[in-house]
């Protein structure tokens, strides 16, 4: 390839832009590969600068996860990721801390994710605030990629992923001790609303039935949901009361694909 091991600067081609001019503001820039009309090439797509990223940066440093992460531009379809460039006001040039490999060689011939699992077990009823998400009481696992665990007994349990993909659910219910359903919804902002009455674009298909009149019975549903970074899952139900809880009421989330 005609720009592989640049010695100079006499070709641009793999010249950064400018640092950003504003004190405090950062960008994340990504050098990609892609075959064009002429062959192959590499390129240099250029980030937006904004303060949250040097805050990101500072929190957690170098950011080295697989594109797309949070800050990255978008790059054109057909591409290849190859790094990430933390870009600073002030730079003239990029240190070695500053650049990441994120050469990720998954893709649709081969999407299958890294092993791990978030498990959870014994229900806690209901949020107080956010009334229609359960809340769970016990992490036995936690290990589940791209997924963050978010809980307390205001708002019930979250599930934000941080790396886009296909995640696997499995929710198993003791039920309530009337009629009621429960569901895993995706954005859904009807935190007050049981799951059977909430926006159907919210829960989808993602429905089960876990009491029937006075006569307490549980459910077990499994289901994959593509989710994108940002997206929050939860394990929406109809608002009523349930029965003593016990470790019967569980919840595993594995990612099975990184598409």
């Amino acid at each position: 390839m005609s720009d592989v091991n640049k010695t100079d600067i006499s070709d641009d081609s793999l010249l950064l832009d400018d640092a950003p001019g504003a004190a405090g503001f950062v960008r994340y820039d990504l050098v990609y590969a892609y075959i064009g009309q002429s062959g192959p090439a590499v390129a240099i797509l250029t980030g937006t600068s904004s303060a949250a990223v040097k805050t990101a940066f500072t929190a957690s440093g170098l950011d080295a996860a697989p594109y797309p992460s949070t800050f990255d531009p978008a790059l054109p379809k057909g591409t290849f990721p190859l790094a990430r460039v933390y870009i600073q006001t002030g730079d003239t040039g990029i240190a070695n801390a500053r650049i990441a490999d994120i050469r990720d060689f998954k893709g649709s011939r081969n999407p299958v994710a890294d092993k791990g699992r978030l498990l959870l077990s014994t229900g806690q009823g209901r949020g107080a605030v956010q009334t229609a998400f359960r809340w769970f009481l016990t992490t036995v696992e936690s290990a589940c990629p791209g997924i963050t665990l978010a809980g307390s007994s205001s708002n019930g349990s979250s599930f934000t992923a941080t790396q886009t993909g296909t995640y696997r659910f499995t929710y198993s219910e003791i039920g309530q001790t009337s009629t009621a359903f429960a569901g895993i919804s995706l954005n859904s902002t009807q935190p007050t609303t049981s799951v059977e009455l909430a926006n159907v674009a919210d829960v989808g298909a993602r429905l089960m039935k876990i009491s029937t009149g006075a006569t307490s019975q549980g459910g077990n549903m499994q289901c994959d949901i593509r989710m994108n970074i940002g997206d929050v899952a939860r394990c929406h139900v109809t608002i009523g009361t349930f029965n003593t809880e016990g470790a019967g009421t569980r919840l595993s989330v594995e990612k099975v694909l990184d598409y």
